[in-house]
């Protein structure tokens, strides 16, 4: 629709003045490893509207389940020390941090899950990219970073194009 259009035009606009890419060598795994997983979450939204019947609750359990496994492979092949050292010292000191963050984590991703039920793909992930200016909010009150007035104006975009797409609901 026009409004998806619009919305998607502001939110490339943001994207791009909140982060400013540099292409040279020393960022192009970064990048590659950020377009991945941009795909690999686009896939997701697809699937999720492919399966909207079923319930967000029994998706996020499955997806959990499969993820942890994917996971563990992953960290197999690409990550040697996360089977070498001792879980103890690693999360003893950061417990609550760790099961406070994945029960945020999981709720994150039943939310979207559930919304994924009742609004289109391209929509849902338009709305998304609000996590970007709530992240830059919440990064100047837990570790006061201060975003230059580029990212502010990134993040407005966002939020303005979120707002766009949201209305188009309506």
């Amino acid at each position: 629709t026009r409004h998806l259009g619009i919305a998607l035009i502001i939110a490339s606009m943001g994207i791009y003045l909140m982060f400013r890419p540099q292409f040279g060598d020393e960022h192009l795994l970064g990048m590659g490893f950020a377009l991945l997983a941009a795909f690999l979450t686009a896939l997701y939204y697809i699937g999720r509207r492919m399966v909207k019947s079923i319930s967000a609750s029994l998706v996020m359990v499955y997806s959990t389940v499969f993820g942890a496994f994917g996971v563990g492979f992953i960290s197999f092949v690409m990550e040697r020390g996360f089977w070498t050292a001792r879980p103890a010292e690693l999360l003893l000191p950061h417990t609550l941090t760790i099961v406070i963050f994945g029960i945020v984590n999981f709720l994150a991703w039943f939310f979207l899950s559930r919304g994924l039920q009742t609004v289109q793909a391209g929509k849902g992930s338009i709305i998304l990219l609000s996590e970007l200016f709530f992240g830059m909010l919440l990064s100047v009150f837990y570790f006061g970073e201060i975003p230059s007035l580029l990212t502010i104006v990134g993040a407005s975009c966002i939020l303005i194009a979120a707002v766009v797409v949201t209305k188009s609901e309506v």
